[in-house]
């Protein structure tokens, strides 16, 4: 059964995984997957030409606000920094728009898609509109986590944007047990302004198209809202490492799948894998699980569902979602 894997991530995370192409492809191949959506890591760490290093885009408070930088290492072990950069993915997103252009050119049994990601602070209208006019963009990302953005910092434009080039909005999810003490307070707050309902209904105040991440934290209410709206379908992945982590989903459990498909309907689901962040564990990133599949084919045959909801999961919604 083919397979379309809606996120898969690429390159080196600051506070993450190397998602590396080539760990990926080996195991993707084997697996059936046959469509993948490319796009850039979170916060990224970059070899350029002249072999500097840069990482992009960091964010700390000074005075009070949230400040960003982009900081380059020169080979000679210089350090350079720019606040507050403006197009601050663009090295980034160029690099994987060549990926993806490479890696059609040489792999013919698979098609592979761009989603570029998008700082919805510092990047420009101008910026964004060049790189989603070309015929790899499927959707572009908006980075929340990585870029302490939420709902309420989305500019007009991208809206704009979404509508005018038929593009979804794809974005990360999150939630945080109110007595968990694992992250900084910051970090909690934006995990808290990325509760998939605050999304949710700003994009149904706006008639945006959203692919929204992480199987909406098994939250009820948002599942609800996604079932009974046309413009959203949501990333079930990734399933061991959303399972590993209780603090953050709403509806506790030690089986994410059977909670999910008990919670969407199965037209509102696309199939991922999230490369690199399915893991038991978080930083044991080489400890890689690749039996999502496995697993939702386990689901199905427990429950006598056929063929059909197979092919929605694995590839027909993401296929329709995505126009491709």
């Amino acid at each position: 059964m083919k397979i379309f894997d809606s996120q898969v991530n690429w390159g080196r995370n600051v506070f993450g995984p190397n998602s590396d192409i080539e760990t990926y492809i080996a195991n993707a191949q084997n697996m059936g997957i046959c469509k993948v959506i490319i796009i850039p890591t979170g916060t990224h760490e970059l070899i350029l030409p002249d072999g500097s290093v840069e990482k992009s885009c960091l964010w700390f408070y000074r005075d009070g606000r949230i400040t960003y930088k982009t900081t380059t290492q020169s080979l000679d072990g210089k350090l350079y920094e720019e606040i507050n950069p403006s197009n601050p993915y663009r090295r980034m997103n160029g690099e994987t728009l060549a990926l993806v252009r490479r890696l059609n050119s040489q792999y013919r049994q698979m098609k592979f898609y761009f989603s570029p990601k998008v700082h919805p602070k510092l990047d420009t209208k101008e910026e964004v509109e060049r790189l989603i006019r070309n015929e790899e963009v499927v959707a572009f990302k908006i980075t929340t986590l990585s870029s302490y953005a939420s709902a309420s910092d989305m500019p007009d434009w991208l809206v704009s944007l979404s509508h005018s080039y038929g593009l979804p909005i794809m974005v990360h999810t999150d939630y945080i047990d109110e007595n968990d003490t694992t992250v900084s307070p910051e970090m909690q707050s934006i995990m808290r302004q990325s509760h998939p309902l605050k999304w949710i209904e700003w994009a149904k105040a706006r008639n945006v198209r959203m692919f929204l991440a992480h199987g909406l934290r098994l939250d009820p209410k948002s599942c609800a809202a996604v079932n009974n709206s046309d413009n959203f379908i949501v990333g079930l992945g990734p399933d061991l490492l959303l399972q590993t982590e209780q603090s953050r989903l709403v509806t506790k459990t030690s089986d994410y799948l059977s909670v999910l498909f008990g919670l969407l309907d199965e037209d509102k689901i696309s199939f991922n894998t999230d490369y690199r962040w399915n893991v038991k564990n978080r930083n044991d990133w080489n400890n890689l699980d690749w039996k999502t599949p496995a697993r939702i084919s386990q689901f199905a045959t427990r429950y006598g569902l056929k063929d059909d909801f197979l092919k929605k999961i694995f590839s027909e919604n993401s296929e329709r979602f995505f126009k491709n």
